[in-house]
């Protein structure tokens, strides 16, 4: 069995000629390594693995759930995920904020997915916080966390956490443990069944109708079928997210530039630490590796921290150059006979403005994002597409609420609809 961050299918069929029984690729995962042992024995788990997944089914719509993250793009990953299952998060930045936001409103929250690394009070010790209070004896509550050593997750258990979801996240091992501590109760047709509910990992999905999808883009840098596979995402949705990764994680590496070159370890190895958590959810593998070791070496108080911050850096600069070409090009100049086209008809604009404030209201990317194009096509008014593209740059930064807002107070400019 061959294990690898670094090759890619050339390097995989070679394996196979070689008579490498088995190829798995980092970062590897309970599950992963688990089938990867499975069909190294002869039970073909990988084949039935690297099958399209079944899409996420809708089977906490409607639940809230608290999400103790700081790092931006963790929180658009686990947004995007949990959102597939209909919960809809709240988002607190650390420890102190989740402990306050709790305590606000006892039973708002269904569970709590909390970090572990965190400024101003870290994930165990709101988890102490939140168990010393006996609203919350009860209270579902899941680490998140890159640090998946036995002692790191006996702390958890120590902590008072119930269980242990390891990054870079997996679709499947997230569904499984909140099937396994969220209450019965929460589940839309409670009765439902794994399988059921849209998430079977023991067999592929049916093929989609139609054409078939367009091949994967090659992004040097980024594993974006494993990051598919992993997280059960459309490629537009790891679009959408590794453009919002690019943005915010500039300044990551500046941070860690500034910190080597002023000698602190401690803030090197914390801005390490986040930008290895982002890259691995986002499949920039060989980036996390190279953080982990500079996050590894700056808490042991190694030396040579310039030439680790350097790899990274170099690393980085790779990873966003093949997410630059990702980005949409700006739209031209809208041509003359555009200009005189007819506009949407008012009573169907209206109608799908509805469905896009219905989609934000849910926090549903895919819904949002669908809603979003329908109107797009559509000939709006000069300000209601001003309007529309604002909403659509909330959204893709996952600022549902901010983005609803604009929503209804776009309506509220719009005629009303005539009475019968």
């Amino acid at each position: 069995m061959l294990i690898s961050a670094y090759a890619g299918k050339e390097e995989e069929a070679r394996c196979a000629e070689l008579g490498v029984n088995v190829f798995l690729p980092k970062p590897i995962t309970a599950s992963s390594f688990f089938d990867a042992v499975m069909e190294a024995e002869g039970a073909g788990a990988r084949t039935i693995r690297r099958a399209q997944m079944a899409p996420l089914a809708r089977e906490y719509d409607g639940v809230k759930a608290l999400l103790a993250e700081d790092n931006e793009a963790n929180q658009m990953v686990a947004t995007e995920l949990l959102s597939r299952l209909g919960l809809e998060l709240d988002v607190a930045n650390n420890g102190r904020e989740a402990v306050e936001m709790a305590r606000a409103n006892p039973q708002a929250y269904v569970c709590v997915l909390m970090d572990i690394q965190m400024p101003d009070m870290d994930g165990l010790s709101a988890t102490r916080a939140l168990r010393a209070d006996p609203a919350f004896r009860d209270l579902p509550i899941i680490a998140m966390t890159a640090n998946a050593m036995k002692a790191d997750l006996d702390a958890c258990l120590a902590a008072g956490m119930n269980d242990c979801v390891t990054k870079p996240i997996d679709r499947a091992a997230l569904a499984a443990t909140l099937r396994k501590w969220l209450p019965e109760s929460a589940r839309v047709g409670a009765g439902a069944t794994c399988a059921e509910a849209g998430d079977s990992t023991d067999a592929p999905a049916a093929a989609p109708a139609g054409p078939s999808a367009p091949p994967l883009p090659a992004l040097e840098g980024i594993d974006v079928s494993g990051a598919l596979a992993r997280l059960g995402i459309e490629f537009d949705a790891l679009q959408r997210m590794l453009i919002r990764f690019a943005s915010g994680q500039r300044r990551t590496i500046a941070e860690i530039r500034a910190a080597v070159e002023a000698g602190d370890a401690d803030a090197a190895a914390k801005a390490a630490h986040a930008m290895a958590g982002a890259a691995g959810n986002l499949g920039a593998d060989a980036l996390r590796e190279a953080a982990k070791a500079l996050e590894k070496a700056a808490r042991s108080g190694s030396s040579g921290l310039g030439a680790l911050a350097a790899r990274v850096e170099d690393l980085a600069e790779i990873v966003f150059r093949s997410i630059d070409a990702l980005r949409p090009a700006a739209p031209g100049p809208v041509a003359p006979d555009e200009t005189d086209a007819p506009q949407a008809d008012p009573a169907v604009l209206r109608r799908a403005l509805r469905v896009l404030q219905e989609a934000l209201e849910h926090g549903d990317p895919d819904a949002t994002a669908s809603a979003v194009g329908a109107l797009a096509a559509m000939r709006l008014p000069g300000p209601v597409r001003a309007s529309l593209d604002t909403t659509r740059a909330l959204a893709d930064d996952y600022q549902f609420d901010d983005a609803g807002a604009e929503v209804s107070a776009l309506l509220a400019t719009l005629d009303p609809e005539p009475q019968p």
